[in-house]
């Protein structure tokens, strides 16, 4: 089975919703998900550890902030809030849905 990284950010898995864990599972059916806490002090180092770990997405607080750096090399960063990801667009914050 493959396995994802799901990077969420400054949460515990235990604290995604219902709805957020569901909607990674129907992006990536048949995935073995590894979810990994991303509590970094600021947009540097955000980007630093997404460089290292380098997650299929990032879950985005419910405050969402806008990751700028790591997404400017690449990283999605989506919200998992609607039944179905969400990718985060660089520059403009609005989403679009997502596909794996």
């Amino acid at each position: 089975m493959d396995k994802i990284i799901v990077g969420i950010l400054r949460r515990e898995q235990k604290d995604l919703l219902q709805e957020e864990v569901l909607a990674i599972e129907h992006a990536f059916p048949g995935k073995e998900i590894q979810y990994v806490k991303l509590d970094s002090r600021d947009y540097l180092e955000h980007s630093k550890l997404c460089r290292e770990i380098k997650p299929s997405v990032v879950i985005l607080p419910m405050d969402r902030p806008i990751p700028a750096k790591a997404m400017e090399e690449g990283v999605v960063h989506v919200e998992a809030t609607t039944g179905r990801l969400r990718r985060l667009l660089p520059l403009r914050p609005e989403f679009e849905p997502y596909v794996s």
